[in-house]
């Protein structure tokens, strides 16, 4: 049978992939099956790199918040409605296995779920995914960062969706009022000492319209 043969470009021999790659050179069969592994080499390779500039954007999006925190307290400044900042990431990654995860359908299905203040649990959503950026987020749908009592896991979920009703049955369930965000203190939510000032720039900076 006749062949062809297709050289990589040496930078893809340099960089690690979770897809074994083949020697200097592939050859490939008229038949198509060889061309069509290549393109689904080529494919994995892609997402690969998209869900890495997404994990990247979580990670800078942690940082920005860590110094929004340091700024406040240096300049003494309180956290408050009149407060704005935008800790948005700016960029929607390609990488998103939920195309129908946004603002707006997660407020409704907070909303659907008879959720209490369903303001700041979405600002949970936010700083715990990084705007649905978050390596837990992508690959167990898990949008509030909970974790398994028997073995500190996170759960993972079939749909985003029902994340969000497992925050109503597994976390809120225990809520009897009172300032919403002093209980997720007193719970004892997050071991991050900041949790909740971070929640409160969120509330008040880019989730202040919603």
């Amino acid at each position: 049978m006749e062949l062809e043969t297709y050289h990589l470009i040496d930078s893809l021999k340099q960089v690690k992939n979770p897809i074994d790659m083949p020697g200097d050179t592939i050859q490939i069969s008229t038949d198509g099956s060889m061309l069509q592994k290549l393109r689904q080499t080529a494919s994995a390779q892609v997402l690969y790199y998209e869900s890495l500039i997404d994990s990247l954007m979580f990670e800078n999006f942690k940082l920005k918040m860590d110094l929004a925190v340091i700024k406040r307290r240096i300049n003494d400044f309180p956290i408050s409605k009149d407060y704005n900042e935008n800790l948005s990431s700016g960029i929607r990654g390609k990488y998103n296995p939920n195309d129908d995860l946004t603002i707006e359908s997660l407020i409704a299905e907070i909303q659907k779920n008879g959720i209490k203040h369903p303001k700041i649990v979405l600002a949970q959503a936010i700083l715990e995914t990084g705007w649905f950026k978050s390596r837990v987020c992508h690959t167990h749908n898990n949008l509030f960062g909970l974790r398994q009592p028997w073995d500190g896991e996170y759960f993972r979920f079939e749909r985003w969706q029902d994340s969000v009703k497992a925050y109503r049955t597994k976390v809120q369930y225990k809520y009897r009022g009172g300032p919403y965000l002093q209980w997720l203190k007193d719970l004892g939510y997050a071991e991050d000492p900041n949790y909740t000032d971070k929640l409160k720039i969120l509330l008040y900076g880019p989730l202040k319209t919603y």
